[in-house]
């Protein structure tokens, strides 16, 4: 049975819910803000007592079912006694990272045209394997450990400040 992008989208929210979900608690990530019953939070925070990470699930604005993963850290005295929970901008500043689902670029994690057929449950164990090992590449990035060859630099990163409530860049950056 074909599904549409509606349902094919609710299909990745559920596994990332049951799967991914747990796996970011593991790695100390909370939802920023108060979940809502059935909803897949899409912000999340990990405070320690020098920095706040914070990263975040994009997804797909035309409703297709992919996403990439959007990641940063608040290291500044400053950003951190002005973070809030609700957090708006706080991730996009001026800087953020990406994880990327390949080496090549490709920043969407996405079920593809194959997730439409009667491969879609192989597929989806497979994406969801990939946004584990990604996840476990930030955190231990965020924690001041070797950048992974599938994480990326997003944002300007001309180091001006485009408006004094942004946050300041972070004082590590990906070196190749």
């Amino acid at each position: 049975m074909r599904l549409t992008d509606e349902e094919l989208k609710d299909v990745l929210l559920e596994a990332l819910q049951n799967k991914i979900l747990p796996h970011l608690g593991t790695l100390g990530f909370k939802p920023a803000t108060k979940p809502k019953p059935g909803v897949f939070p899409r912000k999340y925070a990990r405070r320690s007592t020098d920095r706040i990470d914070l990263l975040n699930f994009q997804f797909d604005k035309y409703g297709r079912a992919s996403f990439t993963i959007n990641f940063r850290s608040l290291e500044n005295v400053s950003d951190i006694a002005k973070f809030r929970p609700g957090w708006g901008h706080a991730l996009y500043g001026n800087c953020y990272f990406r994880a990327s689902d390949s080496r090549f670029g490709a920043k969407w994690f996405s079920l593809g045209l194959l997730g439409r057929s009667f491969l879609r449950d192989r597929i989806l164990s497979n994406l969801i394997l990939r946004v584990r090992d990604r996840l476990d590449d930030v955190s231990r990035f965020l924690s001041g450990g070797p950048p992974s060859p599938f994480l990326r630099e997003g944002g300007l990163w001309d180091g001006k400040m485009v408006d004094e409530t942004w946050p300041a860049p972070p004082k590590r950056r990906l070196s190749r």
